[in-house]
């Protein structure tokens, strides 16, 4: 075994045994390879190459090689070889001896360690008496090195303590009652022992948020989670848009939100993640003016599938109503050209063309275009539904696209109360034509 087998072997062993708790196990292991196995290398080389002044050479074939004329260093190196391999195995043996005295002290019970110890010393026993009877006294260190690995290597494992798994189960029971300050302690106990738990950070950043309103030292907890090299993508998601969320639903802060938003896009580019991200922002409110706004119940005055949509249209609106109409117009028209999906602007715009500026035909487009949204409730596309068929009917008169839409509604929602109510005006329509039937026959 040479110093560089021997050097990678015990650095081996030695960087499995000290690594998880030491930060510079690698400089450790070269001071103790420099002291241990270097320097009495250096040493023998150095006194059987007649550097030192007054000192012979002590291995005859050494002080052969160096006064033979035209000897080189090769033939120096295959003569101080043996002498090389001699101290390597035993430098090595004594490592092993060594993290074998460090893993006992580390285990609390010892047993299982004898037990394998003893196991393997037996049955490697016959091998290392083999390599001293056929090699002699110099492979003494080569056979202290295979009679100790096994040992070294099985029982190097049991140092090794299971990832403790954190429950929070005290801590979401004490929430449940009220006892913020202990759950808090605890969630604290708990990450100690882990504190790379994405869970529990989570939790201790709502926990600031939602029930001890310090919003901002949830903010810097999430971003300090985020930082972690152990979070994954979707981890950073998560939470960037939970802190969105708290911003908005606890503080009315969009512009915050906005931020926690684009943070995602800015740490994840060009991911799916980032695309969520910048659809939400595009349906934030710009401040927390136009937040309330959103948040304040609408009243929309939508004719009924009803009787009243017989009554006529009512008469054109004054120059100055017709204005501000238009005016409001042109708004939800631009809110639209920066957020397409902005449900509620275009619903507004619908309203306001079919009953303030006669213009029906553009309003049930627009419904149309929220119908096609995808991921919206039945409940809504069957309100629009119904919208449109009381428009076609109140203000352009035109029975036969209304039952059309009149029927698809019945169709696709037959559940819900539209449908009822479009029924019903089915019937009345089929009545009246009926009616005007039988006067033209009987005229």
């Amino acid at each position: 075994m040479g110093p560089g087998l021997a050097g990678w072997l015990g650095y081996h062993y030695w960087r499995q045994l000290f690594a998880p708790e030491t930060k510079d196990a690698r400089g450790r292991f070269i001071v103790w390879a420099g002291k241990g196995l270097m320097a009495p290398l250096l040493f023998w080389a150095g006194l059987n190459a007649g550097i030192f002044s007054g000192l012979n050479p002590l291995l005859p074939e050494a002080a052969l090689v160096r006064s033979s004329p035209g000897s080189g260093f090769l033939a120096w190196f295959d003569v101080m070889n043996p002498s090389f391999v001699v101290i390597s195995s035993f430098w090595a043996a004594a490592t092993f001896i060594w993290m074998i005295a460090v893993i006992s002290r580390k285990l609390e019970g010892r047993t299982e360690m004898v037990s394998v110890s003893v196991v393997w010393g037996v049955l490697m026993s016959p091998v290392a008496w083999g390599i001293l009877h056929f090699l002699g006294p110099g492979a003494l260190g080569f056979a202290l090195l295979v009679w100790l690995a096994p040992a070294v290597h099985f029982t190097l494992p049991l140092t090794q303590k299971p990832a403790s798994v954190p429950t929070y189960s005290r801590a979401v029971a004490k929430m449940k009652f009220g006892k913020y300050a202990d759950a808090e302690w605890d969630l604290l106990h708990e990450l100690e022992n882990c504190d790379e738990d994405f869970d529990g950070w989570m939790m201790l950043a709502e926990l600031y948020a939602r029930h001890f309103k310090e919003l901002s030292e949830a903010d810097r907890i999430i971003r300090d989670l985020c930082d972690q090299p152990n979070v994954i993508a979707v981890q950073i998601s998560i939470a960037l848009s939970r802190l969105a969320d708290w911003h908005l639903e606890l503080s009315d802060d969009p512009v915050s939100a906005r931020g926690a938003l684009e943070e995602i896009g800015r740490r994840l580019p060009d991911s799916h993640f980032a695309r969520m991200a910048r659809q939400r922002i595009g349906h934030l409110p710009a401040d927390r003016q136009e937040l309330r706004e959103q948040r304040r119940p609408k009243i929309f005055r939508v004719p009924a599938l009803n009787d009243t949509l017989d009554e006529p249209a009512p008469p054109v609106k004054t120059a100055l109503g017709i204005a501000q109409a238009k005016a409001q117009a042109e708004e939800f028209v631009a809110k639209l050209r920066q957020n397409p999906n902005d449900v509620a602007a275009r619903e507004k715009l619908a309203v306001l063309m079919a009953e303030s500026l006669d213009r029906a035909d553009l309003a049930i487009d627009q419904l149309e275009l929220l119908i096609a949204m995808p991921d919206q409730p039945s409940h809504r596309t069957a309100e629009w539904l119904g919208m449109a068929a009381a428009w076609l009917i109140k203000y352009r008169n035109d029975g036969p696209k209304a039952r059309i839409v009149l029927e698809r509604l019945i169709d696709q929602h037959p559940q819900s109360a539209q449908a009822f109510a479009a029924q019903r005006r089915l019937n009345l329509l089929d009545m009246e034509s009926r009616l005007r039937q039988s006067r033209s026959g009987s005229a």
